[in-house]
């Protein structure tokens, strides 16, 4: 990036200058930046997902700092106890660097048509019982 791009951000100055006073480890890594959101969620501690994870409090903190970089087991196992969804257990293996466990298909594709249809008619007959016309 240049510096007129950088300059022209909304707070870059200031996420700049972080980025150069800031030691490389202390830098927040996306996966440890998603893990805590998830367990501020969750209402969890950082003992509490280790416990349910069945990992060292301490191997969670490396990986939620970045000091740490986890494997696909550990993902799941975090996501798992954290009960994420399978769509944001993705997200979380795409910013560890890794490819996608689940597919995803979109609506719209010919494979779905009998679910298209379906949730067409769950929502026909909701839109009837509540009165509701577009």
């Amino acid at each position: 990036m240049t510096w007129e791009v950088i300059g022209s951000m909304p707070g870059a100055m200031i996420v700049f200058a972080m980025s150069l006073s800031m030691p490389q480890s202390a830098a927040v890594s996306p996966v440890g930046a998603i893990l805590r959101e998830w367990r501020a969620v969750r209402r969890m501690s950082q003992l509490e997902l280790a416990l349910e994870a069945n990992v060292s409090a301490r191997h969670l903190s490396c990986v939620e700092t970045g000091k740490s970089q986890p494997s696909r087991e550990m993902i799941a196992r975090l996501a798992g106890s954290l009960a994420m969804p399978l769509r944001e257990m993705n997200t979380l293996l795409m910013a560890a660097g890794n490819a996608p466990g689940y597919p995803e298909t979109a609506l719209r594709k010919p494979a779905l048509a009998q679910i298209r249809r379906a949730i067409d008619l769950i929502l026909e007959h909701q839109e009837a019982l509540s009165g509701f016309r577009p």
